[in-house]
Order: structure tokens, then sequence, then C-alpha cells
């Protein structure tokens, strides 16, 4: 290889793999609608001393890319027997320019916009040396931006700052003609690659690092939230805040008392941040970790040094120090290996991702102990920087090297995954956990309530707003013109495969309805419900709302005691069972057989129908703090809610649900009457142990919609669902973890 090399070539090494790995994502999305991934663009106004001069400034920069080896340096991906960067005895770096000074300052605005914009898609040509680009707006006598595109596998944000650096520091050196020197690096870039292929071939790292992938949780955000007349604009990915000096301070604080850097306290913020939009308890993050070799001048040498590696918490509860010390354990753990490449360990691993989340601490200190002299003669006025993130959610903490109270955070997302208004949210949660940590470093993480005051108010008042979704209806209402207009469609499926209609399944509950009225049963009295899933069930729930009278559902597999507790609590004098009531529910019990209600020879609606304020049924709760305590749920509140489920689960559609669940949870209550005001059906399933029964769900595939608790969920990873038709699985009742939800998504293949 070296015989076919230039004259002109004095140094060669590899491409280290992650910046072969930065390239290839940037040549791969260079023709894309959207910036190309790993191509940093960034604009600094400043304010100069004296009036900018462009030619010093010119001289300054041939005088750095002379002095530094990585800006004359270019990629050869393919002429070689592997990849290569070619450094090159001389480059030109030839530092554009134009003056905005006869504009006005929105007019200076405007062009810096359009430059940025379109400087975002104008990805550097890897193959010719250097691998940056310069430009300079005057925007006035001694105001500049200076605009920077590089590469991202070219250098780490480190080098550039020391680069930067360099430059001004010689262009007034020769504004004030005094004699100066660049600072020589003796230390090579090849060293490093050499230290990262030496990792590679570790069986140490190799075992270290298949331990950890082992622990990764892959975090599954909520969906993307929906915005009218939504229009993204440049930089809207992008948070940029300086967090407040009283929360920095304290947080520094709070490093001290444990022991630690800042840069734990931050990633312990960050996982709580995570924990807290995903609900998982075990964290994983992609954390920055800087390879720098640790010798004299390693913190002067330019090049890529950063690599992004998972690192994984738990945050089941305990106190802030207590997660911070974990964080700082994590990280350091992870120091002897952090050489080893992300994309190398998702190859040897076959993944396609270890997180989606990323942090990142910056603190270039080397600005304030390089620049004492510089920093008096230039004052920084803002940074533009519309880079695109990698990840769906990044943060980056930036410490201010002149002020060491200054803390800034910048957060970037991807927009496809995230809207604005979702991003404003997690600012807001994470600056409530900043502040938390600052103030309450004693306390438990878990204590604290995160939400924002408006946040608040939309769970509050307008999740929990009651207004009717179908103004003067009742759910039989709803069933009754669907009798009415669709009476021959399929109301229940049974398990000995028969079939009720809509027209069967209402005259059979109207039946019921005159037999309850006939023995004075009406308004405001309390029926008891106690058989097992059956055609009987749903009729006997709709006959007893059709008398207008209040149904309370009994599970036939619930402890008597608590069963007779329920009875008693609730006055019931009438119960609607096949079987004899047991002794517990005590004498004044009067038995209504279903057998019996079903012989009326009525089977017409009934004209004297239940008002929405009337109270349909009463639901107990199951007691696990105590007595079960009983809620009235009046017609209303039913209608609201069915009509709710029916437009969010169904649309316009009819589906057929599973009932497989305990009559007297609340969950059965979506299974029972959504498909019932939709037109669509239920299956029935008989009583039965709910692993069995949902293993029958499955090979069925009847059922298109199945409500269940998490809990029901977790039953579905041990049965083969790869086949299976269901197109909605409504979770409540318990914490969900989005592994798991991710999971079972995956294995139903995303419908």
């Amino acid at each position: 290889d070296k015989n076919k090399m230039s004259e002109r070539i004095v140094d060669a090494f590899p491409l280290g793999t992650v910046q072969l790995g930065m390239t290839y994502q940037m040549m791969r999305n260079r023709d894309a609608n959207t910036p190309a991934d790993y191509h940093n663009v960034a604009s600094f106004v400043l304010r100069v001393d004296h009036h900018f001069n462009i030619s010093t400034f010119q001289l300054a920069v041939n005088e750095v890319v002379k002095h530094e080896p990585y800006l004359r340096t270019y990629f050869d991906l393919t002429g070689y027997k592997e990849p290569l960067q070619l450094v090159q005895d001389t480059a030109e770096l030839k530092v554009q320019f134009e003056d905005l000074r006869g504009l006005s300052e929105s007019g200076k605005d405007e062009v810096l916009r359009n430059f940025v914009q379109a400087e975002n898609f104008n990805t550097i040509d890897y193959s010719v040396a250097p691998l940056m680009r310069l430009r300079v707006h005057l925007l006035a006598d001694d105001v500049i931006s200076l605009s920077l595109t590089e590469p991202h596998a070219l250098a780490d944000g480190w080098s550039t700052h020391l680069t930067l650096i360099d430059i001004f520091k010689a262009y007034f050196a020769l504004l004030d003609n005094v004699p100066h020197n660049l600072t020589m690096v003796e230390t090579r870039y090849s060293e490093f690659i050499a230290l990262e292929r030496k990792v590679i071939q570790s069986n140490d790292a190799k075992a270290f690092w298949t331990k950890q992938i082992e622990r990764c949780v892959t975090l599954d955000f909520p969906p993307r939230d929906i915005e009218d007349n939504e229009v993204q604009r440049l930089g809207d990915h992008r948070h940029r805040i300086e967090i407040p000096a009283s929360v920095s301070k304290g947080l520094e604080a709070v490093a001290r008392r444990a022991g630690t850097p800042l840069k734990s306290v931050l990633l312990a913020a960050h996982c709580r941040l995570l924990s807290l939009i995903t609900g998982e308890k075990i964290i994983t993050t992609g954390l920055n970790f800087n390879g720098r070799l640790e010798v004299t001048d390693g913190i002067r040498m330019r090049g890529l040094f950063l690599n992004m590696l998972p690192v994984t918490l738990d945050l089941s509860g305990g106190k802030w120090l207590d997660l911070i010390r974990a964080a700082y354990e994590a990280e350091k753990e992870i120091l002897p290996y952090r050489r080893y490449p992300l994309g190398l360990l998702l190859s040897e691993h076959h993944k396609d991702k270890l997180f989606d989340t990323a942090l990142s601490f910056l603190h270039f200190h080397s600005l304030r102990t390089e620049t004492k002299e510089e920093s008096k003669r230039i004052e920084s006025i803002k940074t533009i920087d519309y880079s695109k993130t990698n990840y769906d959610f990044n943060a980056v903490f930036d410490r201010n090297p002149f002020d060491e109270e200054g803390l800034t955070y910048i957060g970037d997302a991807n927009l496809d995954r995230f809207s604005r208004k979702q991003l404003d949210r997690f600012l807001g949660y994470y600056l409530a956990i900043l502040e938390d940590i600052a103030h309450n470093s004693e306390q438990d993480y878990l204590r604290t309530d995160l939400l924002p005051n408006n946040e608040k108010d939309r769970v509050l008042r307008l999740w929990n707003s009651s207004h009717a979704e179908s103004a003067g209806l009742t759910v039989l209402d709803h069933f009754e013109q669907l009798a009415a207009t669709n009476p021959q469609a399929a109301a229940l499926h049974l398990n000995d495969g028969k079939s009720l209609s809509y027209s069967e399944l209402n005259s059979k509950a109207n039946r019921f309805a005159h037999s309850l009225v006939e023995k004075g049963i009406g308004k405001g009295e309390i029926i008891g419900v106690y058989l097992p899933r059956s055609e009987n069930v749903v009729a006997a729930l709709l006959g007893i709302m059709k008398a207008g009278a209040t149904y309370l559902p009994m599970d036939v597999d619930y402890p008597v005691g608590r069963l007779a507790h329920t009875l008693q609590e609730s006055r019931v004098t009438k119960v609607i069972s096949h079987q004899a009531l047991p002794e517990e529910f005590g004498t004044d019990i009067e038995l209504l057989q279903p057998e019996h209600l079903d012989r009326y020879h009525l089977s017409e609606n009934l004209w004297n129908k239940p008002q929405l304020a009337d109270v349909a049924y009463v639901l107990y709760t199951s007691g696990s703090t105590g007595k079960p305590k009983g809620v009235l749920i009046n017609h209303s509140a039913l209608n609201n809610y069915v009509v709710w489920a029916k437009k969010t689960y169904l649309g316009d559609t009819p589906k057929c649900f599973a009932f497989y669940t305990s009559l007297a949870f609340d969950l059965t209550v979506t299974s029972i009457f959504s498909p019932l005001i939709s037109g669509g059906s239920i299956r029935v399933y008989d009583q039965g142990e709910a692993i069995s029964t949902i293993g029958r769900i499955v090979s069925e595939n009847v059922a298109d919609v199945i409500k269940l608790t998490p809990a029901h969920l977790s039953l579905l990873k041990h049965i083969d669902i790869s086949g299976w038709n269901a197109t909605c699985l409504i979770v409540g009742g318990e914490q969900l973890q989005g592994s798991l939800a991710h999971y079972i998504s995956e294995q139903m293949g995303h419908k």
C-alpha cells in the first residue's frame, strides 16, 4: 500500500471503527430530504477586539492547517487493503467571506438562517483534504459569524474548540505583530487507533460487554402526539436553555456530597426522566465516553475520541444520593473497556440498536486555561448549531468554562418520533428533576410529583371531564337501535358454536326486564348477578338496566365472605343465579333464576327507560387496602365511557371482543358494552383459568379486541402469537412495562 501512495502523503493509518461507521452513515443519507447523519454545522457569533481583518484571519488559519495533521487529512475507503486516513504535507483551507454590514438586522438573520439551512445539506467530500469548511459573515466592524462545517468522523467537539483557540491565538498575535508558537503534540492519532484495535482483540473486554448487553433494556416511548397544522422549522428539534444558577450550584454541591463528578448527577437525572416517560424501572441509555490517551499531551490531541456506550441503571426506588453513586459506579465499571466501538458491539451481538437515547457532558475547560488573554478580546454572543441528532432523544449538558456556575442544557430529538409539544413537556420534567436533586438529594427520587401545573390540569380536569359523548342517549338506546336496524347481526358467540343475534339478545333481555318489573323491581333497587359467563349474564345486565334497576356484578369464583359483604353493604334483596345461594348470603335474599325470567311472554322494548342520572351498576374495589368499597356508576358515565371507547378503539368498524375476565372487573364493562353499541359481537368464554382461556383466544382467532391487564399480557410471552389476527390489545389496571408491550408488539408483527 505504501508504494501506491503519493509523495505528498506524510502519514497514513486505518480509520477507527467509530470513524468508519460515522462516515458510512453520513454518506448513506447524503441525498435524503433531511440533513445527513454525523454532518456537523455550527456558527459562532463573536465580538472581536478591533475591526475584524479577514486577510489576517486567513493567515492564522493557514498556520494552524500547517501545524495540525488532522486538517490535512482525507479518507480513502476503497483504494487500499483497508480504509485509510491519509495525511498530506499541505492543504488549503480557504475561508469564505461575506460582508453583511449593509443589511438590516432582520436581513442579516435571514442570510445566516438560509446559509445554515443550505450548509446542513452540503456534506463534506471525505476524499479531499481538508475535511472542513470555514465561512465568515461580517455583521459589524467588530462582530462576525464564524461557521464551521465538518464530518463528525474527523473530530470531536474538544478537538474543534482547540483548533478555534489556536486560530484566534495566531490571529491576535499576527494583528499585534508579536512572536507566537503553536503547541506541538508528539502523540499521533494513530496511537489511539492502535488502542482501539487492542481492546477489540481483548477477551476480557468481550466478556465484559457480553454481560453488559444482557442487562440492556429497550425503552418504549409513548406515541407521537398529533398536532394540528404542524409545521417543522429549522431548529425545532432542539431546546437550549440555561439552568438557573441556584439549581446549578445545588447540583455541584450534591456531586461533592455524593463524592462523584457532576456527570454522575446528570446521568441519574437523565435516567429518572426516561423512567418517568416510559414507566420502566430498569433504564438503559447511551453515555458518551472519552477515549483520549492518558499521556501528557493527550488533552491536546486532535481527532475523534468519543464513543457512545450503553449504561443501565435500576430505578426501583431509593435516595437521590444512592442513585447518583450507582450512576458513578456504572460509568467507572465501563472505563477500562470504553474504547470498544459501539458499532462493533451491535454487529457482534446481532443487535440493530442498544438504546434510543443518549447523554453527553461537555466541559471545555481548555477554553479557560488556553485563552486567558484571548478571552478578553473575544465575546461570545450566541451559537447557532442545528446539527441533527442520531437518537430519538439526546441530552447534552455544557459546563461554561468561564463561569463555574454556568450550565446549559441542549436537548435534541427526532421530530419523526416526538412532537415539539412533547419535547416541551420533557424539558419541564427535566427541569423539575434537576431542581429536586439540587434541593432534596437525601429524599426518595420516586416520591415527587414532577408534572407541571398545566399538565396536572390536563390530567385532572380535561381527561376527567364528564362531558357526554352522546347527549341524551344511554347504552340501552344505542343497543336497541342496532337491534332494530340490523337484527340478524351476531351479538354473542358461545362455546357450543351457537350464536345469538342482536334481535335474539334484545328479546331475551326484554323478557328478563318485563319479569323484573312484574316483581315490582325498578329504579333504586340493586340486583345481584351471580352467574358464570354465558348468554344469560349479558341478558341479565341488559334486562336489569332496562327495568330501571341497578346491577351488582358478582364473580362466582370470589370468596363467599367477600360477596356477602358486598350484598349486605349494597342492601341487595334479590340475586339472579342458576344455583342455590350460599348460607352466608343470608336468608332474606330472594333467588331469581334466569330460566324463569326468560319465560315471560312479552319480549318488546320497555317504554319506561332509565334516565342518564339513574345508576346503571355498582362496582366494588379489590379491597387490597382494606374492605372492598362500592362505587355507583350512572348511565351518563357509562355511556360517555363506552362511546369514547368505541371511537378510540374501534372507529367505524364493528369488531369482536373477548369476554373472558371476571364480571366484577371494571375492564369487563369495555368488553361487553363497547361491541353492543357499535354493531360488533362478543365471544363469551366459560369460567376457567386465565392462562388456558387466553390460549384458547389465540388459537381460535375469533376475537379482534382483547382487554387485559399487564399480568394477562405477560402470559402471551409463553404462547405462539405470530399468526394471531387480533387487531387491538387494550391494557390497563396495573403498571405496564414498555419492554413487555414492545416485545408483544414485535411478536404480533406490529399490527
